[in-house]
Parts: C-alpha cells; structure tokens; sequence
C-alpha cells in the first residue's frame, strides 16, 4: 500500500477521495522512495509524507496520460 499524502502512514484511515487517489493507487506497492522513507524514518516523519505526495503526483500524471 503506498503512503499516505497526508500523513505518511501505509495504513490509516484516510480514505481514497481525501487522498486524491483511486483506490488501485492507494493500493499500489511501495515506490522505492516510499520505501526508503518506510525503513528509514520515524513514523509520522515529513519525509514519509513527502514521498507518498510525490508518489500521488506520479500516478496522478499516468492516470492523466493514459
């Protein structure tokens, strides 16, 4: 499950809509940068949250091309 744009948590409570992703994005496996900052950083870290924003921005872009 990818992290969480807002919080940085793989899983929370946050749902889909208020983390601008579909449900097949939110489900996605961890991107590389989500990874390192899950095995590297502290819960609830800005980095954490960061990389899950620039996964979301990601697969915003593919959605948006396809």
């Amino acid at each position: 499950m990818s992290l969480c744009p807002i919080c940085g948590r793989a899983m929370c409570d946050h749902t889909s809509i208020e983390r601008g992703q579909t449900e097949d994005e939110m489900m996605a496996p961890l991107t590389p940068e989500e990874a390192k900052a899950w095995e590297t950083e502290l819960p609830d870290s800005p980095r954490k949250v960061e990389a899950g924003r620039r996964a979301k921005e990601e697969q915003r872009r593919k959605r948006i091309l396809q």
